[in-house]
């Protein structure tokens, strides 16, 4: 599971974990919400503190109440009151009354008259929905209405417990959280709105990209393709952005493969037209004068092997294009097949009196298209034994180098062949690689295919062609190298 998937599972669980924490926070503030302004009925101004925690608290005093009488209360509250005045005083604590009959607090604390009313009404309003029965036993009862504990024992008769929301407490009372302050209907409404503003930047921060690959594709699908999205997708870290730079890298391959074949069907035409220009002149000198005929049919010759050559040649560079994504992996024995080149090609060398020699070697075998390697290093050794002045010596050296770096091992090997030619200039030591392109000071008797060639199938197998001129001016070095 990639990157994308964490990230779509972390958003979908993020907002459902918000709106579950939302409604959470609803259900919450509606429990320990107070009154609201009004009780509902009479229209008169709430004076009692109704929420969960208070309904407990009178609850629990309420049980003391019960089972342990007034005295027990009593002694209770004023323990709990000298520790409230040895604590912080600027603490908001509201306090808790406990009325009799008379309507007096077992304390003998000020009972606010408005607080008292609508303690006793909330009882009667309960008690109204009792039966008879249940109204009138003789034995120990409790109800609590919201905010208000009634307790009545034959000993004790009945006593209210409620806690007085008055001016005072009011301006002692610490300022609520703004999501204290919202109802039911609002959390609701809240929740739904982060809902939807998270799901709405989670589906554009997805659908984006998307939508610059679908772009992407149908601009490349048009033919231009030169299209890039990894701008338009932007500095992300994952599945999608590799997508995007996969896509560009596509794109630019392929851009760079219908170029290349462009330039390669332009070039094709354009080193055909100058044999077959001749073939058609020699054949019109032929009809024109018989007599010549057999220098006419020799040029013919030439110019047919000439278009033979150059045919096998394009063939072979097309072949390696096609190859290009296969490594070879064949096991052969290097030092062998460059001593049979070095034989070879030290007997085309005798005839201008050139030289050809071999140092180093390699220790085992290699891997890879032992074809391929060979032609590699023909192509290279006869463009030194052509440009290099008679008597010289081409040096082929072999050797192979230990990889290292991070994440890598094995070995390289390296394969250079230095000339004793004119060299390159410097702008034209990586132009001269392409297909059909030469050297200023180079001969025009070939195609300009050689070294291509060679660079391609070193290529497939993963290794690169570098030319370079000697330090001393006098030549230049080719070198092959590829991993083994």
């Amino acid at each position: 599971m990639g990157r994308l998937f964490w990230k779509v599972f972390a958003g979908f669980w993020l907002a459902m974990a918000l709106a579950a924490g939302v409604a959470a926070l609803a259900v919450y503030s509606a429990s320990v919400e107070d009154e609201t302004t009004f009780d509902g009925e009479g229209g008169h101004a709430v004076a009692l503190y109704a929420n969960r925690w208070v309904g407990e608290y009178l609850a629990r005093y309420g049980a003391v109440l019960t089972h342990g009488g007034p005295v027990a209360l009593r002694n209770i509250l004023q323990e709990s009151a000298e520790r409230q005045r040895s604590d912080d005083k600027d603490r908001f604590r509201p306090t808790m009354l406990v009325v009799n009959a008379q309507g007096e607090d077992i304390l003998g604390r000020p009972v606010p008259a408005d607080s008292l009313r609508q303690a006793r009404r909330r009882i009667a309003r309960l008690s109204s929905h009792q039966d008879d029965d249940d109204k009138h036993h003789a034995v120990a009862m409790r109800r609590q209405a919201r905010g208000v504990e009634y307790v009545q024992t034959p000993e004790a008769g009945a006593w209210w417990l409620f806690m007085p929301r008055t001016e005072a407490t009011e301006r002692r009372r610490p300022p609520r959280p703004w999501w204290r302050e919202l109802s039911p209907i609002n959390a609701g409404l809240l929740a739904l709105s982060f809902s939807f503003l998270f799901s709405g930047a989670l589906a554009w921060y997805l659908a984006r990209p998307i939508r610059a690959l679908r772009d992407g594709f149908r601009a490349v699908a048009s033919g231009r393709l030169d299209t890039r999205v990894a701008a338009k997708i932007g500095p992300r870290r994952d599945e999608l952005a590799d997508l995007g730079a996969d896509f560009d890298k596509t794109t630019a391959r392929l851009e760079s493969l219908i170029n290349a074949q462009k330039q390669l069907l332009h070039d094709v035409s354009h080193e055909l037209r100058s044999p077959l220009a001749r073939l058609q002149a020699a054949t019109g000198l032929l009809e024109q004068s018989p007599e010549r005929a057999p220098a006419l049919i020799t040029r013919i010759e030439q110019e047919t092997s000439r278009l033979d050559a150059l045919v096998g040649e394009i063939l072979t560079l097309s072949r390696l294009d096609e190859q290009r994504d296969t490594r070879p992996d064949t096991p052969f024995d290097l030092n062998d097949l460059l001593a049979d080149l070095v034989q070879d090609a030290q007997f085309e060398a005798q005839a201008g009196n050139k030289f050809v020699t071999l140092s180093g070697d390699i220790d085992g075998d290699v891997t890879g298209d032992p074809v391929l390697i060979q032609r590699a290093c023909e192509n290279l050794v006869r463009n030194a034994i052509r440009y290099s002045p008679e008597g010289q010596t081409v040096a082929i050296s072999v050797s192979a180098e230990p990889v290292t770096g991070p994440g890598r091992s094995g070995r390289e090997i390296c394969i250079s062949v230095a000339d004793h030619g004119p060299g390159l200039a410097e702008h034209e030591l990586q132009a001269v690689i392409e297909p059909f392109k030469r050297g200023s000071e180079t001969s025009q008797d070939g195609f300009g295919l050689g070294l291509a060639i060679a660079r391609r199938a070193i290529e497939i197998h993963g290794g690169a062609l570098q030319l370079q001129n000697r330090t001393d001016g006098s030549g230049l070095v080719a070198t092959l190298r590829w991993p083994d």
